[in-house]
C-alpha cells in the first residue's frame, strides 16, 4: 500500500498524526496527482492538531497549485487561522481576498469577518466600509450583528450620532438575542455626548432586558452618570445593585464607588486629615478609571463586543475556537468543506506507531 492510500486510511479512522505523516511522505515522493488537494488536507490536519502556523503554510501551498477546493474557501481558512493568532491585518487581507471572489456564496460572511479583523487591527474606518458592504448583501441575514459592530466602530471614531443610530437599529431587530447590550452601549455613548438623561434612560432599557447577561454593567454605568450629575443618593443605589451581580467583573470598583457615594452623602466619614492628601489622590484616580472603564465596557468595542470581536465560525471539519474581544460591542469563521476523497479498502497490515508532528 502506497503512502497516499495509507494516509487516506488513517484519515478515515481519525488517526490525524499518522495521516499527516503519510500525506507528507506522499508529497515528498511525488505520489500525488493533485498535490494541491493533499496540501489542503495537510492544512486541515495541522489545524485539527493545533499547529496554526503550519496549517496556514499548507493552505498557501494548496493555493499555489491546481486544487479542487475553491481558492476563496482556502483564503477563508487562512483568515480564520491568522485571526486566532492575533494577526488581524493578515486576517483582514485573507478574508478580503475571499470576499472579492465573484459568485462566492460565502461572500457576506467573509466580508463580515474582514470587518471584524479590521476593527481589531484598529482600522475602524475600513471596518465600517466592510460592514456597509455586508448590509447590502441579501444572503447575509443577521443584519443586527452588522449594526452592532458598526455602532462600536463609530463609537471608537468619536462619531457618536452614527453610533446611536446603529445601536438603535440593533434594539429594533427582533432577531437580536440581547438588546440590553446595545442599550447599554447607547447609554455609554449618550454619556460621552453629555446627555445624562438620555444615558440613564438607555441604561434602564438595558435592565429591562431579561436576557441581558451582566446587568451589573448597566447599573455601574448608571452610577457613573448619577455621580456626574451630583446625585449621590441615586449613584449609591445604582452601585449597590451593581455589586449584587456575581457576573459583573467590576464589583470591586463598585464597592469603592459605594464608599465614595456614602462619603458624599455624609453617611461615612472622610479619611483622617493626616491621610487626606494620599487617600484623596487615590480616590480620584479610581473614579476616573471607573468612568473610563464603564464607557468601553458596555458600549465600546471591548467588553460588549462579544459579537464584533468574533468571526463567523468554521465548519466542524476544522473548528476554530471563537475569539472574544473586549467591552462595547465580536465571531467564528466559515471554513471550507473537506476535500472529497475516494473510499479506501480496509487495511489489513499492522498499524504503525504515530510519528511526532514535524
Amino acid at each position: 500500500m502506497g503512502n497516499l492510500e495509507q494516509a487516506d486510511s488513517h484519515y478515515q479512522k481519525g488517526d490525524e498524526r499518522l495521516a499527516l505523516y503519510f500525506y507528507k511522505q506522499a508529497l515528498e515522493a511525488n505520489e500525488c496527482e493533485y498535490p494541491a488537494d493533499v496540501w489542503y488536507r495537510v492544512g486541515q490536519l495541522y489545524e485539527k492538531l493545533s499547529y496554526p502556523d503550519k496549517a496556514a503554510e499548507a493552505f498557501r501551498n494548496a493555493l499555489a497549485g491546481e486544487s479542487h477546493v475553491p481558492p476563496e474557501k482556502i483564503w477563508t481558512r487562512i483568515g480564520g487561522l491568522l485571526y486566532t493568532q492575533g494577526d488581524y491585518a493578515g486576517a483582514a487581507a485573507a478574508y478580503g481576498t475571499a470576499a472579492d471572489t465573484p459568485d462566492f456564496e460565502g461572500r457576506g460572511k467573509a466580508r463580515y469577518n474582514q470587518g471584524v479583523a479590521l476593527a481589531h487591527a484598529g482600522d475602524y474606518r475600513a471596518s465600517i466600509e466592510a460592514y456597509e458592504q455586508v448590509l447590502i448583501d441579501r444572503d447575509y441575514v443577521r443584519k443586527d450583528k452588522i449594526w452592532y459592530n458598526l455602532g462600536t466602530a463609530y463609537y471608537e471614531l468619536g462619531e457618536y450620532e452614527n453610533a446611536i443610530q446603529a445601536f438603535q437599529k440593533v434594539t429594533e431587530d427582533p432577531e437580536h438575542p440581547s438588546p440590553g447590550k446595545a442599550f447599554n452601549n447607547m447609554g455609554l455613548t449618550y454619556h460621552v455626548m453629555g446627555k445624562p438623561e438620555e444615558a440613564i434612560a438607555a441604561f434602564k432599557n438595558a435592565l429591562e432586558d431579561q436576557s441581558y447577561p451582566t446587568p451589573g454593567k448597566a447599573w455601574a454605568n448608571m452610577g457613573v452618570v448619577y455621580l456626574d450629575m451630583g446625585d449621590a443618593q441615586r449613584a449609591l443605589e445604582a452601585y449597590e445593585e451593581a455589586s449584587k451581580d456575581p457576573d459583573y467583573m467590576g464589583r470591586e470598583n463598585a464597592q469603592e464607588q459605594i464608599a465614595e457615594a456614602k462619603r458624599m452623602l455624609g453617611i461615612i466619614e472622610a479619611p483622617p486629615e493626616a491621610e487626606a492628601a494620599e487617600a484623596e489622590e487615590g480616590e480620584v484616580a479610581e473614579a476616573e478609571v471607573e468612568a473610563e472603564t464603564a464607557e468601553p465596557e458596555a458600549g465600546a468595542a471591548p467588553a460588549e463586543v462579544e459579537e464584533a470581536a468574533q468571526v463567523e465560525a468554521p465548519p466542524a471539519e476544522a473548528e476554530i475556537p471563537p475569539v472574544i474581544p473586549p467591552p462595547i460591542p465580536s465571531a467564528p469563521v466559515e471554513a471550507a468543506p473537506p476535500v472529497e476523497e475516494t473510499p479506501v479498502a480496509p487495511v489489513e497490515e499492522q498499524t504503525p506507531v504515530a510519528p511526532p508532528v514535524e
